[in-house]
């Protein structure tokens, strides 16, 4: 019963003040028959992101993605699409590691584009923020009872990894439904 009683939330927008100075380079190569619906060909992606401290910016990270797309028609009506993302953030700066990453640049998974089973970004370590939202719990899940009547509070940290791979079949019932 007690696990029926607690609560889960993300941070809010207008909580994440993260000032960042970086320059990045993405590169990517597109060979999909059609970018929102393909069905054939492949698509990847490549990016890099150094962070450096500059005018009001303390963070300091290397940041590195890597996305490939595969899709292939199964027969007349069905597609095949398989995708694997692998991301890793190395902190630059001395002191804590994981403090040392804002919050906008961590990994975070969820939603429609990597796990379906949970909500848009709501995947991922989960621990306490205190009120100015400073992390006050690197480590784990936390309780924080006052917020919400009682219930017990959850916050995803994101993370400094991540890795993600999906495999998705697609059937046609109709031209316009699937």
């Amino acid at each position: 019963e007690e696990e029926c009683k607690r609560l889960f939330f993300g941070i809010q927008t207008e909580k994440q003040d993260d000032t960042i100075a970086s320059v990045s380079q993405t590169l990517f190569w597109d060979l999909r028959d059609d970018a929102i619906s393909p069905t054939k060909g492949y698509f990847t992606r490549a990016s890099l992101e150094y962070a450096f401290p500059a005018f009001k910016s303390t963070a300091e990270f290397v940041k590195g993605l890597v996305q490939l797309s595969w899709f292939r028609p199964l027969g007349r009506r069905a597609v095949l699409g398989l995708s694997g993302r692998v991301g890793m953030i190395f902190p630059m700066s001395e002191g804590d590691p994981f403090n040392a990453v804002p919050f906008s640049e961590r990994f975070l998974a969820g939603g429609e584009n990597s796990h379906r089973g949970f909500r848009l970004k709501r995947m991922g370590i989960l621990g306490e923020f205190d009120d100015e939202m400073i992390m006050v719990d690197p480590d784990g899940a936390t309780i924080r009872p006052e917020l919400v009547d009682g219930e017990t509070i959850y916050t995803v940290q994101g993370g400094n990894a991540m890795l993600i791979f999906n495999a998705e079949y697609r059937y046609a019932i109709t031209e316009a439904i699937g």
